[in-house]
């Protein structure tokens, strides 16, 4: 016994000591560190079974020890790479027959090349630090694993044996023999006399509050927010606040209104009391708020008495049912509840074995004869919901294990019996309580993302937001919602299957703080961080280059392109620095990113050559601008406008409004035709033949007539008419004009036909063959202009 005193009182002395400790150097924290965690595996090895103080004083031990080495590790290894990037600098040291260097580099290397060697042995100092700690908890986990193993495994009285009952009826060490002269003693003692005003005055003043929110304020909200019978088919929104109003009303009012009687009941206990009547009753207003807590989620989500405000898809005859038994079910294990409270013991706060068995067999009996039936397919499975494979799993597993309890009762395995319920209903409540909150959250999300409301519409007018992206946007923020949700319900479903704790916080911790890839340490927490920064920047980048490209760009005199080419790339660089900025959160160095690009060059050149051909060809692109938004070219088959230009393709629209994507290393080499290269001015011929004998003079006049006709017709330079050629029966006429822009060709040509046409009509002059219309750039006679390859 005296080593296993001095043991406890040298881990508590460390424990202390290593705290004291903290503001000593690495080496004195480590090898404090270490000294701690061999104390505490002798002791481990000395002993089997540790007291609870024990386990838990060494439990936070290991937990704060942790914390301290894994902070040590992060900044020991943040020095290390200023060092390497020195000693990198200064080179290596010259070889045999190469001449000496500097003696100062020489010294700076050495001391370099030591403070390097130090600090890589704290690290590893501090990592096998770290995985001391985790076996040590690992060990302690399992312990406890196996505490609970053998607590699960014991088998005590049978219940339906006469003996077992005797031995019950009894003990006179519980509470409900106790409970009358503990009760009366809290009355003697409470001296309300002797309290001052203030505190009767407080104490009042809680009791009408808790009045208040049970029955007032509870009726207040029912009638404001929760289901209208007059309503018969209310929308999903209605539904969902509705039974958000009655989970309020019928579980938190009344909730608060139990806390205000306990902290009554708290404030007025004496100095010395029986224990016996306050255990009492704390512990049945416990279960009283558990029974309003199932209660009231069944209620709000079965809706058995209006079926129209049900948010459960169940058939309505099942509601009424499930709802009834449900209830029922809860309110009989409230009522076992107050029984197990008053055959416990004041002292040990937990009943006899014989007692326990008993309250475990009709706590199973009212599992299986209420709660069982209303798993049955009937009440569950209709023509549209509920039909898979889960649904029947999920109710399998919940009646197998009502099945067990009542089988471990009856074999006198009361622990066994009472952990598998109490599994079973916390995991329910958690699950259930998730979904509904799931359902409310998803609500919330679709009643602010929904087009039409006025906070989507503002997000819409800012952002620019499409009804595409709008659902693309609702999608993932259901899904954040559903990681922040459901972790916690995870983690607490382990712990109601009665999980060691330890174990599973070491494996939380090693899960969010150590992923290892190579020499980098990655924490789950950062990389969630990275993500977050990275998401929200890249959003802000993207309203950011609309920005610019919508409110700046407009108020400069630079083109279209220009415009474009700018605004592009405020995006690049922007998510450019928001990438950098979530890898230095990351902890990741840039040198260690070079050494992979480089090791990845081999396979990018051969497996992506394509994709930095086109990366390559867009910079180009955006750089040297023989190509820019809003230019009309054509590539191959391909005609149309310039949409925009990224660094892997350009998109042209055709003048079907089909949307054609290009990649860039087509139009880098490819000749490609560029209508608009410099300016937009074109020029628009017309060809019309007439008959031999007419006058050239009178066309001529004609043609020009209808020429200055026109809207859009520059009047510099002015249009011409050219003779082109004397046929044997016709004459060849060309009426040449400039456009300002490409855009009127088609209003042009319009024009000129309904001008030339009517003119010929009043001329009486009769076409020979058709007109033809053809449009021509304007500064080169000779045709198109070309972009040659780069």
């Amino acid at each position: 016994m005296r080593r296993f005193l001095a043991a406890f009182l040298g881990i508590l002395f460390a424990a202390i000591g290593w705290h004291a400790a903290a503001q000593d150097s690495p080496a004195t924290k480590l090898a404090n560190w270490e000294s701690t965690l061999t104390r505490i595996e002798r002791a481990l090895a000395a002993e089997s079974e540790l007291p609870p103080e024990r386990h838990t004083e060494i439990l936070r031990t290991l937990k704060l020890l942790g914390a301290e080495a894994r902070a040590l590790r992060s900044q020991e290894q943040g020095q290390t790479d200023p060092l390497r990037d020195q000693l990198a600098r200064l080179g290596a040291p010259p070889t045999e027959g190469q001449p000496p260097e500097d003696p100062g580099i020489t010294a700076n290397r050495t001391r370099l090349s030591e403070e390097l060697t130090r600090s890589q042995g704290r690290v590893t100092r501090a990592e096998l630090v770290i995985a001391r700690v985790q076996a040590i908890q690992d060990e302690m986990g399992r312990r406890e694993q196996e505490m609970t193993q053998r607590k699960l495994a014991v088998q005590g009285p049978l219940p339906l044996s006469l003996g077992t009952w005797q031995d019950a009826l009894s003990d006179t060490d519980v509470i409900y023999q106790k409970i009358q002269p503990s009760a009366m003693q809290w009355w003697r003692n409470l001296e309300i006399a002797e309290m001052g005003w203030l505190a009767i005055a407080i104490g009042i003043g809680i009791l009408i509050l808790a009045g208040f929110l049970a029955f007032p304020v509870r009726r207040w909200v029912l009638a404001k927010w929760g289901p209208v019978a007059e309503m018969e088919t209310p929308s999903y929104t209605h539904r969902m606040i509705a039974a958000v109003a009655g989970t309020i009303a019928r579980i938190l009012l009344p909730s608060l209104a139990i806390v205000a009687l306990y902290i009554v009941f708290v404030v007025t206990l004496p100095q010395e009391y029986d224990p016996a009547f306050p255990i009492f009753v704390l512990a049945s207003g416990g279960g009283l708020v558990l029974f309003f807590v199932v209660s009231g989620l069944t209620i709000a989500c079965l809706s058995p008495d209006l079926p129209a405000w049900r948010i459960i898809p169940v058939p309505e005859r099942a509601a009424a049912m499930l709802g009834g038994r449900v209830v029922t079910g809860a309110g009989l294990l409230f009522l076992l509840s107050i029984a197990n409270n008053a055959v416990s013991s004041p002292t040990k706060l937990h009943p006899s074995d014989s007692f326990a068995s008993i309250i475990a067999l009709f706590a199973s009996i009212i599992a299986v004869v209420v709660l069982l039936p209303c798993l049955r397919a009937k009440y569950w499975v209709t023509d549209t919901h509920f039909k898979s494979r889960l649904s029947w799993l999920v109710r399998t597993i919940a009646s197998l294990v009502i099945i067990a309890a009542l089988v471990a009762a009856l074999g006198g395995y009361a622990s066994l019996a009472t952990d598998l319920l109490a599994a079973l209903s916390q995991s329910t409540l958690l699950i259930g309580g998730a979904l509904l909150l799931r359902e409310v959250i998803g609500e919330g999300i679709g009643a602010f993302m929904t087009p039409g409301r006025r906070f989507y519409d503002r997000l819409s007018r800012t952002t620019g937001l499409s009804p595409e992206s709008g659902r693309r946007l609702t999608f993932w923020i259901r899904l954040a919602a559903d990681l922040i949700l459901w972790p916690p319900v995870i983690y607490g479903v382990l712990l109601a299957c009665k999980i060691s704790p330890t174990l599973l916080n070491a494996w939380l911790v090693r899960f969010f703080t150590q992923i290892r890839l190579g020499d980098i340490n990655l924490s789950l927490i950062d990389v969630g961080t990275a993500i977050l920064i990275a998401t929200i920047g890249l959003l802000v980048v993207g309203g950011m280059k609309r920005w610019v490209r919508e409110r700046v760009m407009p108020n400069t005199q630079l083109d279209l392109g220009m415009q474009n080419s700018i605004s592009t790339g405020v995006g690049y660089i922007g998510g450019l620095i928001v990438i950098m900025i979530a890898i230095m959160v990351l902890g990741i160095d840039f040198s260690s990113i070079a050494l992979v690009a480089g090791a990845l060059s081999v396979g990018i050149g051969f497996g992506l050559r394509t994709v930095v051909e086109n990366f390559v060809a867009g910079l180009l692109l955006l750089i040297e601008r023989p190509v820019k938004a809003g230019d009309w070219i054509v590539v191959g088959a391909t005609e149309g406008i310039v949409k925009s230009i990224s660094v892997r393709s350009t998109e042209i629209e055709t003048f079907d409004r089909a949307s054609v994507i290009v990649p860039n290393s087509a139009l880098v080499a490819s000749p490609v035709t560029n209508w608009t290269h410099k300016n937009r001015i074109a020029r628009v011929i017309v060809k019309l033949s007439v008959p031999l004998g007419a006058d050239p003079r009178r066309i001529e006049s004609m043609l020009l007539a209808c020429a200055r006709e026109g809207e859009h017709v520059m009047k510099h330079p002015a249009p011409s008419v050219i003779l082109r050629a004397i046929g044997e029966e016709k004459l060849d006429f060309e009426l040449r004009c400039f456009v300002t822009d490409t855009d009127y060709y088609l209003p042009t040509l319009s024009a000129l036909n309904f001008a030339i046409d009517a003119a010929m009509r009043r001329e009486r002059v009769r076409p020979v063959g058709t007109a033809e219309i053809s449009i021509q750039p304007a500064l080169e006679e000779l045709g198109r202009r070309v972009v040659e390859p780069a």
